[in-house]
């Protein structure tokens, strides 16, 4: 399950069209293609304070950790778990 860091306090919505996602681990797979295809859209999440252009995203099974490389418009699948998150403002 993923932890998430005291350092991820920003709720938002990361929208991003045109960009692939790759995952990291190949059980992963299934869950990247549900991100590619909830990110135009807008998923919710938090930035992570700590890493630059890492978040925190919650998508219809559970939720990611991913890294957004904007150069190749690439987003990285990190880490995936389940349950999803609630996500409040603080």
């Amino acid at each position: 399950m993923l932890k998430m860091a005291r350092e991820t306090r920003e709720t938002g919505c990361l929208r991003l069209r045109g960009h692939r996602v790759v995952a990291l681990k190949p059980e992963f797979e299934e869950h990247a293609v549900k991100l590619e295809k909830a990110l135009p859209d807008g998923v919710p999440a938090y930035r992570d304070l700590v890493r630059k252009d890492f978040y925190y995203v919650v998508i219809e099974d559970g939720q990611a950790y991913i890294h957004v490389y904007r150069r190749t418009n690439v987003v990285y699948l990190v880490a995936h778990s389940t349950p999803k998150w609630e996500l409040t403002r603080n």
